[in-house]
C-alpha cells in the first residue's frame, strides 16, 4: 500500500479537479496529498456483468506497479514485453532484477488483479469490454497480464483496478466527453491520497472530520477508505485462516501433551519394577527421572525441528493458493524472533509437563513396590460386572474399562477437546450456507434475491418486472439507496430504505423520520449509545437525528448507518435514480437466469443478486478448510489411538490370552477392545458437544464483530452437531480396531509364560 501511495486517508471522488487536493493541503494536519486521475467504468468479462464499476488507471512513472504472473510471482523485466521501464519515475530499462517498477503498456491491452481469475474466470487474452456510453461507449482491451495491487485487488472489494495505457485512457475520455449527460455510463474521477503529518495529535477519526469540515470534499466523495479499512479487507482471508490454524495448533498442543502425559505414566507404571530394582542398587530418584526426561524431551525437540523444517514450504503452498482470493502474493519467509520465542515457549510448557508427569519416579518405594509386583499383575478391588453370553463383547468392554478407569482418560479428552473445536468450524460453515448465504444476509442491508437499478427515465421497470416473473413469482419487494453522509462529522455510508422493517435489527427499534440505525462499528467509533443524538449531514444540508437502534451490516466492515426515506429526505435528494429495486423470489434459485437475462437484454441497469465478487472464494476457503481441519483431526485421533492402544494391550496381553483360552475368537476380542474407545470417545465428545453449544456462538461473535458483523447464532446443524458426534466416534473405533490386529499374535502359551514369570 505505501509502494502505491495510498494516504493515512484515501478518497475517491469524481466530477472535481486538482484544486481539490490544493485545497485539502491548507489543513494544518495534512502533510501531502496526491492527485491520481481514473476513470469509473461498468465492464463485462466472458459473458459476465460486473456488479460493481472499475477504475482505470495509466501509469505515469510516479507509482511503482508490479507486474506478476496469476500465481502473484512478481514478473522480472525481461520477462513482461514491455518497452521501457521506471523505478520511482527514473529510466532503468537495464535493471533486470528489479521488483519496483511502472510500465510503459501496449495501447489496446489491460492489467487486471489475479482476484479477477475467481470472480470472472478471466485469462490473459481474454476481452474486457468498458460501458463508457450508450452509444457506441463499448471500449475494448485484451487482457495482457495481471499486477499486484495493494488496496483494490482482493476478491473481498468489489471496485478492481485496471491497468490500461495512456492512449487508451485518452481515448476513454474522448468518449465520456462525446457523451450526453443522458447517456454517458463513465466518469472521470480521481483518487486523493491523503497523508497526515507525523506531528498531528488527531486520531485518525478526527483527522478525516477535519478534512470534512474544512473542505468540500463530500459534495463530491464516492467513497473513502482509512489505512485500516482497507487492511482489513485485503488480509481478512488470511486473518480468518490464520485465527483458525491458531486455535486448532493450541487445540492440538494440548491433545500432544495428553498422549504425551498417557504414555508416560503407561511407561512408569510399566518400569516401576526396574526403577525399584535400579533404586535398592544405589541410583537416585533423580537421575532415573532424567532419563525418561531426556528421552521424552529429545523426541519432543526432534519433532518439532523436523516440523519446522516444512513450515515455510506450507506457508508458502497457503499463500499461493490465496492468490486469487487475496489479488497478492503475500510473503511466507519465516519471522525468526518470532519463531523462536514461539519454539523457546513450546519447549519450556512441554518441559514443565515432563517434570510435572515424572514426578512420581521420585516416589517409587524400591521393596514395597518389588514385594507388590512381584506376583504379577495388582489386582484391583474395582468390582467387574458379570459377563452375558448374548452380550458378550460389550460387556468385556464394560468390564475392562470399569476396572481401568484411568486408563481411558486421555482419551476422553482428545474427544472432547477436537469435538469442541470441530465442532465451532461445524457451526461456521453451517451459517455460512453452501453459497455463502449467511454471510451475504449479515454483510447486506437486508434479505434480496434480486436487486435493479435504474439509471435513467428510459428504463421500462414495470417491463423487467414481468421478466423477472417469467422465472419465479416476486413474494416481496422494497427500494434501497446507498448514499455517502457524515455523522458527526465522521464519514459513512447510508443504507436507505422506503420499508424500515426490512433492517436486521439487532438491539432497539426502527427508524423514522427523526431517528437513525446504527451498526456496532459506528457505535463503537463514535461512542454512541441508543437515545443520543447526532447530527448527519449529505449535500451540504444536515439535520439532527435520534440513534433508535443498533442493526447488522457488515458492508464496509460495518462503517454505515440505516435511515428511512423519509429521514433522508430532509438532507437529501429522493427524486434522482439513487434508488434499487430489491426482490425476493418464491423459487430463489431462479435469480441467477433472471439475472443473465436481464443483463443481456437491457442497458441502463445494474442487476445484481444476494452476493459479491469475494464471496465464492470465502465459501470455498471455509469448505476446504473444514475439510483440512478434519483431516488433521484424523491424523491426530490415528496417532493417538496408536500409541494407547498399544499400551493397553501390552498391558492386557495376559486378559486377552485368558478369554482366548474360553474360546472367545480374535474377532469378537478385537470388537470388544474397539468399543471401549468407542464408548469414551462417545462420552468426550458429547461433553465437547455440549461446550460448543454452550459458548461457541458467544466466541465466534466477538471475533465477528470486528468485521462488522455484530450478532452470530446457529442452531442445531449437521456440520456443528451432528457431524462431529458420528466422525469422532467412528474413527477412534476403526483406528482402535486396526490397532488390535496384534490380538491374533496372543495365544494361550502366553499366559502360561507370564504366570511363570
Amino acid at each position: 500500500m505505501e509502494r502505491l501511495g495510498f494516504g493515512s486517508l484515501t478518497i475517491w471522488v469524481s466530477g472535481v479537479g486538482e484544486g481539490l487536493a490544493e485545497e485539502i493541503e491548507t489543513i494544518p494536519d495534512v502533510e501531502q496529498v496526491t492527485y491520481q486521475p481514473l476513470i469509473f467504468s461498468g465492464y463485462e468479462v466472458n459473458g459476465s456483468y460486473s456488479d460493481n464499476e472499475g477504475q482505470l488507471l495509466y501509469p505515469d512513472g510516479s507509482v511503482p506497479y508490479r507486474l506478476t504472473d496469476e500465481s502473484g510471482n512478481v514478473l522480472p523485466v525481461h520477462e513482461q514485453g514491455i518497452s521501457e521501464v521506471y523505478i520511482s519515475g527514473q529510466s532503468a530499462s537495464g535493471r533486470s532484477d528489479s521488483g519496483d517498477y511502472t510500465s510503459e503498456i501496449a495501447q489496446g491491452t489491460v492489467y487486471i488483479s489475479p482476484a479477477m481469475k475467481s470472480a470472472f474466470d478471466v485469462e490473459i487474452g481474454d476481452s474486457i469490454q468498458f460501458e463508457l456510453s450508450r452509444k457506441d461507449g463499448i471500449y475494448s482491451l485484451t487482457v495482457a497480464g495481471f499486477f499486484a495491487d495493494g488496496f483494490m485487488g482482493s476478491s473481498m472489494i468489489d471496485m478492481k483496478s485496471f491497468l490500461i495505457s495512456r492512449e487508451d485512457y485518452a481515448d476513454m475520455q474522448e468518449i465520456i466527453y462525446a457523451a450526453a449527460d443522458v447517456d454517458a455510463l463513465g466518469r472521470e474521477g480521481a483518487m486523493l491520497h491523503v497523508f497526515q503529518s507525523q506531528e498531528s495529535p488527531l486520531s485518525v477519526l478526527d483527522f478525516h472530520r477535519a478534512i470534512q469540515e474544512g473542505t468540500d470534499v463530500s459534495l463530491f466523495t464516492e467513497f473513502s477508505y482509512r489505512q485500516e479499512s482497507v487492511l482489513d479487507y485485503m488480509l481478512l482471508l488470511q486473518n480468518i485462516l490464520s485465527g483458525f490454524l491458531i486455535a486448532f495448533s493450541f487445540v492440538l498442543f494440548v491433545v500432544c501433551l495428553i498422549v504425551t502425559g498417557h504414555s508416560l505414566s503407561a511407561v512408569v507404571e510399566q518400569d516401576k519394577k526396574d526403577m525399584a530394582v535400579l533404586k535398592t542398587l544405589g541410583m537416585p530418584g533423580g537421575e532415573i527421572r532424567n532419563v525418561y526426561f531426556l528421552f521424552y524431551g529429545g523426541v519432543i525437540l526432534a519433532g518439532m525441528l523436523f516440523g519446522l523444517c516444512f513450515a515455510e514450504w506450507i506457508a508458502g503452498f497457503l499463500a499461493k493458493g490465496l492468490v486469487i482470493s487475496t489479488g497478492m502474493l503475500v510473503s511466507v519467509k519465516l519471522p525468526l524472533v518470532l519463531c523462536f520465542l514461539l519454539f523457546v515457549a513450546l519447549l519450556l510448557l512441554s518441559a514443565v509437563f515432563l517434570i510435572l508427569r515424572t514426578g512420581k519416579i521420585l516416589a517409587v518405594a524400591p521393596m514395597e513396590t518389588i514385594r507388590k509386583t512381584a506376583g504379577g499383575r495388582t489386582s484391583s478391588s474395582a468390582v467387574r460386572p458379570a459377563i452375558r453370553q448374548r452380550f458378550l463383547e460389550w460387556d468385556i468392554a464394560l468390564r475392562e474399562l470399569n476396572f481401568g478407569k484411568k486408563n481411558y482418560v486421555a482419551l476422553f479428552l482428545i474427544a472432547a477437546f477436537l469435538a469442541v473445536f470441530l465442532a465451532v468450524i461445524g457451526r461456521m460453515g453451517t451459517w455460512l450456507g453452501p453459497k455463502g448465504e449467511g454471510l451475504m444476509n449479515a454483510f447486506s442491508v437486508a434479505d434480496h434475491d434480486l436487486g435493479v437499478q435504474p439509471f435513467n427515465r428510459d428504463v421500462p421497470m414495470d417491463e423487467i418486472e414481468r421478466v423477472i416473473e417469467w422465472y419465479s413469482p416476486i413474494r416481496e419487494r422494497y427500494e434501497l439507496a446507498m448514499e455517502s453522509v457524515t455523522v458527526n462529522e465522521q464519514e459513512y455510508e447510508a443504507n436507505v430504505l422506503n420499508d424500515t422493517e426490512w433492517f436486521h435489527i439487532l438491539r432497539g427499534r426502527v427508524c423514522d423520520g427523526n431517528s437513525i440505525l446504527i451498526t456496532d462499528t459506528v457505535a463503537n467509533e463514535l461512542q454512541l449509545s441508543i437515545g443520543d443524538t447526532v447530527k448527519v449531514a449529505a449535500n451540504g444540508r444536515s439535520c439532527d437525528y435520534q440513534v433508535s437502534g443498533i442493526y447488522q451490516c457488515a458492508n464496509g466492515m460495518g462503517s454505515n448507518i440505516g435511515m428511512s426515506m423519509e429521514g433522508y429526505s430532509k438532507i437529501g435528494d429522493i427524486t434522482g435514480y439513487i434508488w434499487c429495486y430489491h426482490y425476493i423470489l418464491e423459487n430463489g434459485n431462479m435469480r441467477d437466469f433472471a439475472m443473465r437475462y436481464l443483463q443481456e437484454h437491457y442497458r441502463g441497469i445494474d442487476v445484481h443478486t444476494n452476493s459479491w465478487s469475494g464471496l465464492s472464494g470465502i465459501v470455498l476457503l471455509m469448505h476446504i478448510l473444514i475439510l483440512v481441519l478434519y483431516l488433521i483431526a484424523s491424523v491426530f485421533i490415528l496417532v493417538s489411538v496408536a500409541l494407547i492402544s498399544g499400551k493397553l494391550l501390552q498391558a492386557e496381553t495376559g486378559d486377552m490370552a485368558v478369554y482366548k483360552s474360553m474360546g472367545l475368537s480374535t474377532g469378537r476380542l478385537r470388537r470388544s477392545f474397539s468399543l471401549r474407545f468407542l464408548v469414551v470417545a462417545s462420552a468426550g465428545t458429547a461433553v465437547g458437544i455440549l461446550l460448543s453449544v454452550l459458548s461457541a456462538d458467544r466466541m465466534i461473535g466477538k471475533v465477528f464483530r470486528s468485521f462488522g458483523i455484530g450478532d452470530f447464532h446457529v442452531g442445531f446443524s449437521v456440520m456443528g452437531t451432528f457431524l462431529p458426534l458420528v466422525v469422532i466416534p467412528v474413527l477412534f473405533f476403526l483406528f482402535a480396531w486396526a490397532f488390535s490386529v496384534r490380538l491374533k499374535q496372543v495365544s494361550i502359551v502366553t499366559l502360561i509364560t507370564e504366570n511363570q514369570d
